[in-house]
């Protein structure tokens, strides 16, 4: 009978331990011989540890193969592996039990089942981990996430089992952060790890995984032999050459891709501000490699100053164990900290070198501050002016052609230097029969960045700078509109025509209430916002050694233009956007004829109105519930003599 029991143990049945149906558990066949209620019931303890032990090696069998229901996952082959691990001082127990029985040793069912007492506590978590991750179907950091919950336990052997398994875990989420950290690189054949490329399917980089345990270990960088080829191969490639291997080359990521953090593939006990730090050492590393000049390796080397196995190492320790031993301590957020602030301040501080010492980073927010956003008022003057016929007709096929000829021939006229990294663009689905939008309406300026300003000056952070452009060159354009009107009116009293007086004064009176607003909010846009905010950013940039720092300052800047501008308050645009096209349907009603039609007047001096008394309520709302100095600056010079306040209080 201990024979037999030793095989049920082990998973096998018998005549007196059969499988139980409804369960992965072995019972005590109801054919055997009538047993003591007592005896039946240890029995059938012990048969529940062989049947999970037998469910748990046929589990591990599948993981490792990667023959699961659920998708493949190199965190549930590790788990395996673990398992397995786990699994190993099981099996040597009932070796050790077979031995005593074969020296003759009396061992009765119940020491046997004293000595194995632990198992009975472990196999249990165990099988309610396996069944979690087969009902959420988890991959990837989840795992992580499922193995921190189902382990964080007060039972030694269960505390102590999951920590290998984690461990054995832990292993591919430091192979993954080695090789982005250190290299920039996704290594995530499955897309499992908690930094994904956004808004777009992954482009993998295979991995050929190999048998040879010695292939299996972290290598220098943190990443295994197999990865490292494949590395050297990629590499070669980028460098025009090739290595002769039978491994599959990495496929070569999209470098201008956006990544973010996946959250809910980020367990909890790491914090989002340790991914996002993650995140930041990654895509620096990457997008600094984009740099015909220089090799690939040269640009990482200099990023890391050389410290790649210093850092590989730190890493390694994280999760370095004797083979002898398990891991005594639980994976150490602390110490992962530590390791990618390390990093994050060196490849910060080279950043920084890179980028606003060698890369004239200066230079480059200057040119933003003249185009983006009207800085060089001369040059765009001109372009109004001199492209008129051309863009304030509805577009065709050469409008961006025309548009970008008109812009260089006015930065020639105000003795502009080339500006060839600007090109203007008309905004998409734009050249269509059924748009009636003129060019003036749909142009959006570009800006080629060159290495390295493109880190800082993504397109993302371009983008946000051409919604500005857009708006401040609408109101530039009200504010030329307004001007002709003044000069066509001065000329008109030369010819035989003279409108009614009291038509004249209206429209003396209109002009004037239109060009003191639409000045105002050009000199608070230019002087109060942009000025103010674009002296205290090269301020704060000479200040700082650290391009995180740095990053921030900028985010920041753009964060608060378009906040002072109003660009985040539609209701506050789309009134100034009224009143910039009241402005320009004025100046059509003058000078398309010596007679002035005075319903199209009328109706835009009552538009006027209405749309200039509810922008300053607007503003009056905005400031109320915000410490703005720009804000009240504007609201007191635009409400100097009490005007608009008036109207506010008898409407």
């Amino acid at each position: 009978m201990l024979h037999e029991l030793l095989l049920a143990l082990q998973g096998y049945t018998g005549s007196i331990f059969v499988k139980d149906v409804d369960s992965n558990y072995l019972q005590v066949s109801n054919s055997v011989l009538p047993l003591h209620p007592s005896e039946r019931e240890l029995l059938s303890r012990l048969g529940k540890l062989g049947g999970l032990y037998l469910y748990f090696t046929e589990y591990s069998r599948k993981g490792r193969e990667e023959r699961l229901p659920q998708q493949p996952s190199i965190y549930i082959r590790a788990l395996c592996f673990g398992l397995d691990q786990v699994l190993r001082s099981y099996s040597q127990e009932i070796v050790d039990l077979e031995q005593d029985i074969l020296n003759g040793t009396d061992n009765s069912v119940t020491e046997i089942e004293a000595r194995l007492h632990q198992y009975q506590l472990l196999f249990p978590a165990i099988e309610a981990l396996l069944n979690d991750l087969d009902g959420s179907k988890a991959r990837g950091c989840y795992v992580l996430e499922l193995l921190h919950r189902h382990g964080n336990s007060g039972v030694p052997i269960v505390s102590r089992s999951f920590s290998t398994i984690k461990l054995h875990c832990h292993s591919v989420l430091i192979k993954q952060l080695s090789s982005w950290l250190l290299h920039g690189l996704l290594y995530d054949i499955h897309n499992e790890f908690f930094i994904q490329p956004s808004g777009s399917s992954v482009t993998e980089i295979p991995v050929k995984q190999e048998e040879d345990d010695e292939d299996e270990n972290l290598g220098i960088g943190g990443i295994s032999g197999s990865e490292l080829r494949n590395v050297l191969s990629f590499w070669s490639e980028r460098q025009g050459f090739t290595m002769t291997s039978s491994h599959p080359r990495p496929l070569k990521e999209d470098s201008q891709r956006y990544f973010t953090v996946r959250v809910e593939q980020l367990p909890s006990y790491i914090p989002l501000w340790l991914a996002d730090r993650v995140l930041f050492i990654g895509t620096s590393v990457r997008l600094s490699e984009q740099n015909a000049s220089r090799p690939i390796h040269f640009v990482t080397e200099s990023l890391l100053r050389g410290r790649q196995d210093e850092f590989a190492q730190s890493l390694i320790e994280l999760v370095r164990c004797s083979d002898d031993r398990i891991a005594e301590d639980e994976f150490n957020v602390n110490r992962l900290s530590m390791v990618v602030e390390s990093i994050r301040k060196c490849v910060s501080h080279s950043l920084w070198s890179l980028i606003v010492d060698e890369g004239s980073l200066i230079d480059h927010l200057h040119s933003i501050k003249e185009f983006y956003l009207l800085g060089r008022g001369d040059l765009w003057q001109s372009f109004i002016v001199i492209s008129q016929r051309a863009l304030d007709v509805p577009v065709t096929r050469m409008t961006r052609y025309d548009a970008n000829a008109l812009l260089k021939r006015a930065a020639d006229h105000v003795g502009f230097e080339d500006p060839s990294q600007f090109h203007l663009e008309l905004l998409d689905g734009a050249v269509s029969p059924t748009n009636p939008q003129t060019g003036f309406d749909l142009l959006s300026l570009r800006y080629a960045t060159r290495w390295p300003s493109h880190i800082l000056l993504d397109t993302e952070v371009l983008q946000r700078y051409d919604s500005l452009f857009r708006f401040l060159f609408a109101v530039k354009r009200a504010q030329l509109a307004l001007n002709d009107i003044w000069a066509q009116r001065v000329m008109a009293h030369k010819l035989k025509y003279s409108p009614p007086r009291d038509i004249e004064r209206q429209l003396w009176q209109l002009h004037s209430r239109m060009s003191f607003l639409v000045n105002s909010l050009q000199f608070y846009f230019h002087i109060d916002v942009l000025e103010s905010e674009y002296s205290q950013l090269k301020y704060k940039i000479s200040s700082t050694d650290d391009f995180d720092t740095v990053k921030h300052i900028h985010s920041s800047f753009v964060s608060a233009i378009l906040s002072h501008s109003f660009i985040l308050l539609e209701p506050v645009v789309g009134c100034i956007r009224e009143i910039v096209n009241l402005s320009l349907q004025l100046r059509s009603i003058v000078l398309q004829s010596d007679e002035i039609i005075i319903s199209e007047f009328q109706r835009v001096s009552l538009m006027f109105k209405r749309n200039s008394d509810l922008l300053f309520r607007l503003l009056s709302n905005v400031g109320a519930h915000q410490t703005n100095i720009h804000l009240t600056q504007l609201l007191l010079r635009l409400d100097y003599n009490g005007f608009y306040s008036y109207n506010y209080a008898n409407n």
